[in-house]
């Protein structure tokens, strides 16, 4: 929630469940920055398309591509990888919140 501005806070305690959804989402983007590019990178792209299908395949080359340029990526057992991976989908799924993916 540190993440929100005062006036996206007012918003969150006070709007719809979408407006909720919404700056939930913004929120955990800033958060981690890699959720944040790949929602921007990934996701947008997708809905830009009129595509709404994301697939691990999607989400393995998008890790593999940023793990190329980042120590801490590239670290991760595979173990950790597929645990985040499943949280990204799970997190994206339609009906939670922040749901986009198909």
């Amino acid at each position: 929630m540190r993440c929100l501005s005062s006036d996206e806070m007012e918003i969150l305690l006070a709007g719809g469940r979408s407006e909720q959804t919404a700056l939930l989402w913004l929120a955990t983007c800033r958060a981690y920055r890699f959720i944040g590019d790949f929602t921007v990178q990934v996701l947008n792209e997708r809905y830009l398309s009129f595509r709404t299908e994301v697939s691990y395949d999607d989400f393995d080359s998008f890790y593999a591509a940023k793990a190329e340029w980042s120590p801490k990526l590239s670290g991760l057992s595979a173990l950790s990888r597929a645990k985040l991976r499943a949280v990204m989908f799970r997190m994206n799924r339609p009906g939670f919140a922040g749901g986009c993916l198909v």
